[in-house]
């Protein structure tokens, strides 16, 4: 088979990754800021010919992206979305807002633990290819030229999307254990609160449980929620050392909208309920979670 044509969008961390895992196969970048790279090629000379792309983007900048290539795609080029968040203005999935671009189901979210600075040293490490293109999975792990990377396949898409973006709203609170050092038979007991948590919003909102069970979920939650290099996980410390956040994260910005799809449904999210009035109420970030924590015991 001829060599697979990929071009990457999105030359940070995660991009840069992404790119590396893929190198037996001509690999373009393209980034919104030139100076990440050397020479940079348009996307009007990039996407036309391209069998995947890659988008390694926050779920905020996705929009902008995907009006600027879809009048390029070929009609055979897959698209893949890293971001694990909500877009900001109409708070829809990726899932939706893919195929709001592209309706012939030529797209596919890569989730499950995948962190950068692992992949970038070679760590073992499993995704989940989500889409309901079978093809699309196909050509994704036919292209892969690291022998490290493990690639899952799942059709539940909606799952994925819901899961990815929940478990990023819930590591920040992870990190607030962390910087708080409650120690690990509270972040056992949150671990057990969070799922259920998740299961029931994904009951909710749309996918299947063994989704939120699985590498996409939980899987996702112990690498992005323990994690230093994680920027969740940070936000979390940032939270309780200062009071606030200056970082921009993809669980920060989806916690207002989870919140008001869920709120008229259940109220037994205490974890989801703390995060909001903290990151969306001002309360105090230390006074707030620790009460959490006091209520555990319904006392």
């Amino acid at each position: 088979m001829k060599s697979i044509k990929i071009t990457v969008i999105g030359a940070g961390q995660i991009g840069t990754a992404v790119g590396s895992l893929f190198a037996k196969n001509q690999v373009r970048f393209w980034d919104k800021n030139p100076l990440k790279m050397k020479k940079q090629l348009s996307l009007e000379s990039l996407i036309p010919d391209s069998d995947l792309i890659f988008l390694c983007l926050p779920s905020w900048a996705i929009r902008e992206v995907l009006e600027k290539i879809k009048p390029l795609l070929n009609k055979k080029a897959f698209v893949v979305s890293l971001a694990k968040g909500l877009e900001g203005k109409h708070g829809k999935n990726m899932d939706v807002l893919l195929a709001e671009y592209l309706p012939r189901n030529r797209f596919g979210l890569l989730c499950g633990p995948m962190i950068a600075e692992e992949i970038m040293k070679k760590f073992p490490t499993i995704g989940v290819m989500a889409t309901r293109n079978r093809q699309c999975f196909q050509l994704v792990s036919h292209a892969l030229a690291a022998n490290f990377f493990h690639l899952y396949y799942t059709s539940d898409v909606r799952g994925a999307a819901n899961a990815g973006t929940l478990k990023n709203i819930y590591a920040i609170s992870l990190g607030m254990a962390d910087c708080l050092e409650l120690g690990h038979n509270v972040k056992g007991w949150m671990i057990t609160q969070i799922i259920n948590e998740m299961t029931l919003i994904t009951k909710t909102l749309g996918g299947k449980v063994e989704t939120v069970l699985g590498l996409c979920g939980l899987g996702d939650l112990i690498a992005t929620g323990f994690s230093t290099d994680s920027l969740h996980f940070q936000v979390g410390h940032d939270l309780i050392k200062f009071g606030k956040c200056s970082l921009e994260s993809e669980g920060l910005i989806a916690i207002g909208s989870f919140w008001q799809k869920i709120k008229p449904r259940y109220f037994n999210l205490p974890i989801l309920k703390t995060l909001y009035q903290i990151i969306k109420q001002k309360s105090d970030p230390k006074i707030t979670f620790l009460k959490l924590i006091e209520n555990i015991s319904g006392k």
